[in-house]
């Protein structure tokens, strides 16, 4: 298993209001996607 982690820029939009910041995104293999913290598949 692998874990990489990169800086990124991110577009947030709430409540009609977009912002842009960086962010620390992240990414484990095997991937496992979640849904209100429920395995989606």
């Amino acid at each position: 298993m692998g874990r990489v982690t990169e800086r990124r820029r991110t577009l947030r939009i709430r409540d009609g209001a977009v912002s842009s910041r960086p962010d620390t995104l992240v990414a484990e293999e095997p991937l496992e996607i979640r849904l209100n913290g429920k395995p989606l598949a």
